[in-house]
């Protein structure tokens, strides 16, 4: 859980800003243990230090170096000695609004266990570029530091490389409003010009140079790669919260939530537990993760116990699971889940599965008919944005001899499907598992 944010402060000579700002943070903060103030002085501007002095807040001294272009470097230095599990990246000249904001803050972290996201407030000017990064400690931690140094644009740094997983979250319920940015002129925004025209901009409209677009596409490829390799922390995240559900006490004839744990793994169909082999399901969803997959819906085409859907729940924002039944039952669609009653190979059935389908990158098939498996690999498959993926799951024979998945799967690689190659992966199968393959459009 996160439990405390650290504001991150670079000031020079704004007293007057300074107490404006700090009485909205203590008129704001509620629990004063749920957040805390770093602040960064220049080491020649005694008039600031003086100041920080008689304040309880923590602060650490340096040279002022190059300004508005080291802000990143300070940044760092802030974040370095900082306390907190949530670091937000600000300014001397804010006026906190939201009442309990680290409250609110830590509740929207909580969502995210694995750490990987970058919070946008409402700050009144050029909020969709989120200029207050809110980010873990934890992607702090993966990336080796909170701001670039090679780049001045730290904040659409961090903004893009949230953004390839598909977390960049706008928080529409927190306002910490920048008191001067764009609303007028003065001596630091006329030093944030000069070196936004010296490093970033080629012109006056306010396009990047090409020498300075190629730095910061490099450095988020970078970014990525390092977050990554720390062993698909999202992924694990993901199949650990699935692990951790607890199922409701009574019957719910909505069939939603699902009413078993999901232990054990590799469980046989219609018995308690997650039908999928554990390691298999966390290669799919780092695959799902590393290639941005995990945006819009998913279509799973085989509700079972209902723990598969609450799995593809945690990488998709909305998942349709198909149910199979008599199609005059009600659906049921709950907290993002949408369950729908049908038959799986009923043409007719698929195509009213699609008046619900309109950002979808995920199809899950696991249909031991073959017509079944086809039926939805080509009609919902065809609406997949990318980058979308199809996971063919359960895979064994020992589940099921001639599966559909399985022969699908076959059928498309050799080309007696539609007379083309599909190239589709098959992850490592872990003993016993009943396996998963996967197509990924990119």
């Amino acid at each position: 859980m996160f439990r405390k944010v650290s504001v991150l402060l670079p000031t020079r000579k704004r007293p007057a800003f300074l107490r404006k700002m700090l009485r909205s943070y203590d008129a704001t903060v509620g629990d004063a243990s749920t957040a805390e103030i770093v602040f960064r002085a220049d080491s020649d501007d005694t008039e600031t230090i003086d100041f920080l002095r008689q304040l309880p807040h923590r602060f650490i001294v340096g040279p002022r170096v190059e300004g508005y272009k080291s802000l990143p470097a300070f940044f760092n230095e802030m974040a370095g000695v900082a306390s907190g599990d949530l670091l937000m990246c600000c300014n001397d000249d804010v006026e906190f609004r939201t009442p309990d904001w680290p409250r609110r803050l830590c509740e929207a972290a909580d969502r995210y266990p694995d750490g990987i996201f970058n919070f946008g407030v409402n700050v009144g000017l050029n909020d969709d570029k989120f200029p207050f990064s809110i980010v873990s400690r934890r992607l702090v931690q993966a990336l080796g530091f909170i701001n670039d140094e090679r780049l001045l644009f730290s904040d659409i740094f961090l903004l893009d490389v949230a953004r390839h997983f598909n977390r960049a979250i706008r928080l529409d319920t927190v306002t910490i409003f920048h008191d001067w940015a764009g609303h007028g002129d003065d001596e630091t925004r006329r030093e944030a010009n000069r070196h936004e025209f010296g490093v970033v901009f080629k012109d006056a409209t306010g396009a990047w140079s090409d020498t300075y677009r190629e730095a910061h596409d490099n450095a988020v490829r970078e970014a990525v790669q390092r977050i990554t390799q720390t062993g698909g922390p999202m992924a694990e995240t993901a199949v650990r919260t699935v692990e951790g559900y607890e199922p409701p006490g009574r019957f719910d004839p909505a069939r939603w939530p699902p009413q078993t744990g999901c232990r054990p793994w590799k469980s046989l169909p219609g018995r308690d537990g997650m039908p999928y082999a554990r390691s298999e399901a966390v290669q799919v969803l780092d695959v799902i993760y590393r290639h941005g997959v995990n945006a819009g819906q998913a279509v799973v085409t085989s509700f079972g116990n209902g723990l598969p859907s609450l799995l593809w729940a945690q990488a998709f924002p909305a998942v349709i699971s198909l149910h199979h039944g008599r199609p005059a039952e009600a659906e049921a669609s709950r907290d993002g889940h949408l369950i729908l009653t049908g038959d799986s190979g009923d043409t007719r059935f698929l195509l009213s599965v699609l008046e619900r389908v309109h950002d979808l990158h995920a199809l899950v098939i696991d249909d031991i008919r073959y017509a079944s498996a086809m039926s939805a690999y080509y009609l919902i498959g065809e609406q997949l944005k990318r980058p979308g993926i199809v996971v063919f799951t359960p895979m064994s024979a020992q589940r099921a001899e001639n599966g559909g998945a399985r022969r699908l799967v076959d059928d498309l690689r050799s080309g007696a499907a539609d007379n083309r190659r599909h190239v589709i992966t098959d992850v490592t199968a872990e003993a016993g598992g009943p396996g998963m393959s996967y197509e990924l459009r990119l």
